[in-house]
């Protein structure tokens, strides 16, 4: 499966979806804008085989300084993890855990959203920390400058939405996909549907 934050040309993470593939501690990058093909790769935190998990759910670029925030798809210890890396060598600049929703899954949901109103900075980590309800989904907004040192990161707030595989936040919208459809549950609250492709 080929996970991307705007299409070809920007950074791509490719995840094979099964329980033999464990990842293979990299992040991989187009190298030529509008071309799916791979280009270089840069070591997602300390590469293949170290202490972090080789395996990536998700990612997004923060849009204050063009980083990369990865979700690590494997629960560990009950907890989600994320990453602010450095996008040209893959270093790991921040990170923290929230609280798993099911411990069994895996985190495949993370978007970096500027939202006003609430509590902190002003930018979060959208993420549903791995839960896999059929029906509706808590999604946390943990805050950014609280992600350090691999500490807990503060939830300000959370939101129901909708089941998801996979979320973006672009326009001050929350975009989501379930399957194969693609849903526009604009600003917060994110509990209504715009549009859906």
């Amino acid at each position: 499966m080929i996970r991307s934050m705007g299409g070809c040309g920007n950074t791509f993470v490719f995840h094979t979806p099964t329980i033999s593939f464990q990842g293979d501690g990299q992040i991989h990058k187009t190298s030529i804008p509008g071309a799916c093909t791979p280009g270089v790769s840069i070591p997602f935190g300390d590469g293949p085989g170290g202490s972090i998990q080789d395996n990536v759910g998700a990612l997004d670029i923060d849009p204050d300084d063009g980083h990369l925030w990865v979700a690590g798809n494997r629960v560990l210890f009950g907890q989600s993890w994320f990453y602010k890396l450095n996008r040209t060598n893959g270093a790991v600049l921040q990170s923290c855990t929230v609280p798993a929703a099911d411990i069994s899954g895996g985190n495949t949901t993370l978007a970096v959203a500027k939202l006003p109103g609430l509590s902190g900075s002003g930018t979060y980590l959208l993420t549903d920390a791995a839960e896999s309800d059929p029906y509706s989904e808590e999604l946390l907004a943990a805050d950014v400058a609280s992600c350090v040192g691999g500490g807990s990161a503060d939830i300000v707030t959370t939101y129901q939405i909708m089941p998801t595989t996979g979320i973006d936040f672009e326009g001050g919208k929350l975009i989501s996909v379930l399957l194969h459809t693609i849903y526009d549950l604009g600003g917060p609250p994110f509990n209504s549907i715009n549009s859906t492709m």
